[in-house]
């Protein structure tokens, strides 16, 4: 079924967000239910502001939000990892940063090692009770695919 989208007013975290990527913000936090939000465009346009402006609404002001973010690659969404680690408004230990098995250890920034699950430098899934403890999940969109075989919808 179709939902209404209404904007909902709101008080900018980050001062540097311009009008347009304030009004898909406010549309992302009018919007009832649970549809996946697409936020698309040309490189340096302000996707990552506006998704991090977005997460930052829904964390501070939804206190049981759940947020799962989902990026075309690994560096798209360890760029989200690093620009919502530097907010200092999400607690660490409220993050998960989910990656392939497929996906080298090494290509890991050693500072983004401590929000992945993994056994003998092999990426997993952890179980879903231990998932379920993370407020925000950052994915490929591929990777995502992970959380439905452990139960997550």
């Amino acid at each position: 079924t179709y939902r209404a989208v209404k904007k909902c007013t709101f008080k900018p975290l980050n001062p540097h967000v311009n009008t347009e990527q304030a009004n898909a913000v406010a549309r992302i936090l009018g919007c009832r239910g649970v549809p996946p939000y697409v936020i698309y465009g040309p490189p340096g346009t302000g996707k990552t502001m506006t998704i991090i402006e977005a997460i930052l609404q829904l964390y501070t002001a939804k206190k049981t939000a759940k947020i799962l973010i989902c990026a075309a690659s690994n560096a798209a969404a360890d760029r989200v990892l690093e620009k919502l680690l530097a907010s200092y408004l999400i607690r660490p230990s409220d993050i998960f940063r989910l990656n392939a098995p497929s996906r080298q250890y090494e290509d890991v920034n050693a500072d983004f090692i401590r929000f992945c699950f993994f056994e003998d430098r092999v990426f997993k899934c952890p179980p879903s009770q231990a998932l379920m403890r993370y407020k925000i999940v950052i994915s490929t969109y591929m990777s995502s695919s992970l959380l439905q075989a452990e139960g997550i919808r």
